[in-house]
């Protein structure tokens, strides 16, 4: 019986280290399309101008869009902060995801890609694809998070 726990109890560095893996990917994610929105910000406006978007939100999203991107980079890189992280990559990812699903279906007719440099060369199909999987990744990070908290929680309850 023993040596069935100590299996288990090998394991769970692993699952930490995964969620921090995970973290890192969307970090650099996150990361890398704040900041070729803010090296480009003119063109970012532009493709914003060509969204149907009410005109008046256009110059507040071209800063806030890469500011939350760097927001959410920077929370999931402190351990403290990673569940925040997780959730706000969670509802961006989302966001964006059901953007890309509408653009597919033709809803709110032609949509230019604001995304990174990198993901503007993949099709419509290819990027919904890859934005379920990130959104996937975030969603796994989150539950990651809440099981460390709650194995961190019954640790803390077994010292009382």
């Amino acid at each position: 019986m023993i040596r069935i726990t100590n299996i288990f109890s090998s394991l769970l560095p692993t699952a930490g280290r995964v969620n921090t893996g995970l973290s890192f990917i969307l970090l650099f994610l996150w990361f890398h399309t704040a900041l070729d929105k803010f090296a480009d910000l003119w063109t970012f406006e532009v493709n914003l101008g060509r969204q149907p978007l009410p005109e008046w939100s256009i110059t507040p999203l071209t800063y806030a869009v890469p500011i939350v991107e760097m927001a959410i980079g920077i929370l999931l890189f402190f351990p403290k902060t990673r569940r925040l992280g997780f959730w706000g990559s969670t509802v961006l990812m989302a966001i964006f995801t059901l953007y890309v699903a509408l653009g597919l279906a033709k809803v709110l007719g032609h949509l230019p890609c604001s995304c990174s440099k990198i993901i503007t060369g993949l099709s419509w199909r290819a990027h919904l694809w890859l934005n379920i999987v990130l959104l996937l990744l975030s969603v796994v990070g989150i539950l990651g998070e809440c099981d460390r908290q709650e194995r961190g929680k019954g640790e803390a309850d077994k010292d009382l």
